[in-house]
């Protein structure tokens, strides 16, 4: 349950000090709407993992994680992960590597964004050069933006590969190294479904129409 208001007492903005010692304010910008929401927001995982010895200074950790998230019909999140750790000699250097696939989930405030601005529930309107203190009737409030989900987004999701050592000096010093990359893939982007055409919106009821798609792709490299 969010009942979440924002500016609904409204706000006025001066464009100089002597503005609003003058009492002369460019703008009156006031949300209107109902903001109670209510919505269920469900995650599920499960994970198995297990480490195999195969020797004294050799180990491999197998794993595979699956997560599923309602408010989405992305079902396809199974996520592999291997590792491996070898201590050669006396044990002082190890050596790490590990691969592995991780997803994202999808944030209920960002649910919740498509829910309270969804064009309809709640809007904003703006006066200019507005009286004060009182701004008088708010009229009709202008086109507004509209948050939108795509019916085929998917969970974002992420694979990474690591390379890291660590080696032990004496008792109190040890040094460590891990260097990683990791590439995005089906990231949440904004697609804007109403941008002007010639200057003028194909809807003229909404201004901006930004529906999230799984289009998004990054790559990062680290070394810590």
């Amino acid at each position: 349950d969010s009942d979440t208001e924002t500016n609904y007492l409204g706000t006025y903005y001066f464009e100089s000090p002597a503005a609003f010692d003058a009492g002369l304010p460019r703008s009156y910008t006031r949300r209107i709407g109902d903001p109670n929401i209510r919505y269920s927001n469900t995650q599920f995982s499960i994970y198995f993992q297990d480490d195999v010895r195969l020797s004294k200074t050799l180990t491999m950790t197998p794993g595979v994680r699956y997560e599923v998230q309602n408010h989405t019909n992305d079902f396809n999140n199974l996520m592999p992960r291997f590792g491996v750790t070898w201590a050669p000699g006396t044990g002082k250097t190890t050596y790490r590597a590990s691969l592995g696939v991780f997803h994202d989930w999808l944030s209920t405030g960002t649910y919740q964004q498509t829910l309270q601005f969804d064009g309809f529930r709640m809007q904003e309107v703006n006066i200019a050069n507005p009286s004060f203190p009182d701004p008088g009737p708010l009229g009709p409030a202008p086109p507004v933006q509209r948050y939108l989900l795509a019916d085929d987004f998917v969970l974002p999701h992420y694979a990474r590969a690591s390379l890291g050592l660590s080696r032990t000096i004496n008792p109190m010093v040890s040094v460590s190294a891990v260097y990683a990359y990791t590439r995005g893939m089906g990231l949440f982007v904004g697609e804007n479904l109403n941008a002007p055409v010639a200057g003028v919106r194909p809807d003229t009821q909404f201004a901006n129409v930004i529906q999230a798609v799984s289009g998004g792709k990054s790559q990062s490299h680290s070394l810590d």
